[in-house]
């Protein structure tokens, strides 16, 4: 068979200058020529869109966190870079509501752009994208951990993390396709690192028959492992993320994955490319830079081998995020209060907003990972 080149990429989402110069028609500024002639010359291209697309005046749903949306004049610059699959299971797709994704999918569907990972019923939630590309057929599987996107009850939203629906569409798969990625988004904002727990979540889904994980969403990178000779990218950060408070930060750092299948195998090569920064376009790493890089991701790589060493950095993480999570959990256990308040004579301490940071928090995987950890100081 012919080898076969497709590109994966991290989150995106069209802000600050960025968004200007889309609206404008100046793509040129966003991507520079050495990535998007890697783009034009892959089979098949691969981003998270991070955000409701449409042009209507529409209401936010309540949640914690910013509510993300842009304009349809996105789908023309994606286009235009030549991806033509959109991962969408993530904690923003659904900042809109029903109706925000309703016009999300109808923009990209016109858009002719195929997508995966979420959905207004059951099966275009669960959705596994198929392509055959010459005598081989790759399968995409996309699900993001459980925040306000997710769709609980499996009907609308986003493709939610969970092991065992997992495990059966990653079965589903494997019965009619020849490689199987498994894209996801899950972890912890800002934090270098797997969790243990994330660590064990994805090798179980190379267990199940996984051929390569990619993971996004903690908005900065992460190293690799390669697990029963399958690699496992645990962070490829942001793709094109402009937000004016993170310049000169590893937010603006991203990896996109070159991918090569062969007849037997799946070969991932990272490219390093820096964003957001003082200019706002996506561009590749060179240089003395590139060198800084490629060592951070190295010893990223070799802390995420070592078990002991992965959970005392969790450790760690988890006690610099106390203070916060504490706050979040501070009991009010005042008898006198709790008495008069289940008589009705005081009123609940917990404020609507008070109790949508409880439910993300304790619904959350990796905010529950947290909760854990606060807990049990």
């Amino acid at each position: 068979m012919k080898e076969i080149k497709i590109c994966v990429a991290g989150d995106f989402f069209p802000s600050d200058r960025v968004a200007k110069l889309i609206k404008d028609g100046d793509y040129s500024k966003v991507l520079d020529n050495s990535i998007l002639n890697t783009l034009k010359s892959s089979k098949l291209n691969i981003v998270n869109l991070e955000s409701p697309v449409f042009d209507e005046d529409l209401s936010p749903i309540e949640k914690t966190g910013p509510n993300l949306k842009t304009g349809t004049e996105t789908i023309k610059y994606l286009s235009w870079a030549n991806f033509n699959l959109l991962t969408l299971a993530n904690n923003h797709i659904f900042d809109y509501g029903k109706e925000g994704l309703f016009k999300t999918l109808k923009n990209i569907k016109a858009g002719n752009i195929p997508f995966i990972g979420a959905g207004l019923d059951k099966n275009e939630v669960n959705k596994i994208y198929f392509n055959t590309i010459g005598d081989k057929t790759l399968a995409v599987i996309n699900v993001a951990e459980n925040e306000w996107s997710t769709s609980v009850d499996d009907s609308i939203g986003a493709n939610s993390i969970n092991p065992v629906r997992n495990a059966k569409l990653i079965r589903d798969a494997k019965s009619k396709a020849d490689f199987i990625i498994v894209i996801t988004h899950s972890g912890h904002e800002g934090y270098e690192l797997p969790s243990p727990r994330i660590k064990e979540l994805l090798r179980f889904y190379v267990d199940c028959g996984a051929d390569l994980i990619i993971n996004h969403h903690p908005h900065c990178i992460s190293g690799y492992e390669v697990y029963n000779d399958k690699h496992i990218y645990y962070s490829i950060g942001n793709f094109s993320f402009d937000i004016k408070q993170f310049r000169n930060n590893k937010w603006n750092i991203g990896i996109l994955l070159k991918i090569t299948i062969n007849e037997n195998s799946i070969n991932p090569e990272v490219i390093f490319i820096k964003q957001g920064d003082n200019e706002p376009g996506v561009k590749v790493i060179e240089g003395d830079e590139l060198t800084h890089i490629q060592l951070k991701f190295d010893k990223l790589s070799q802390l995420i081998k070592n078990e002991e060493g992965l959970a005392n950095k969790f450790d760690e993480y988890a006690k610099m995020e106390y203070p916060q999570f504490s706050s979040y959990l501070e009991p009010f256990s005042l008898r006198l209060l709790n008495f008069l308040r289940l008589r009705g004579f005081f009123p609940s301490l917990n404020s609507k907003k008070k109790k949508r940071i409880l439910l993300n928090i304790i619904r959350c995987e990796s905010h529950r990972d947290l909760v854990i950890k606060t807990l049990e100081k």
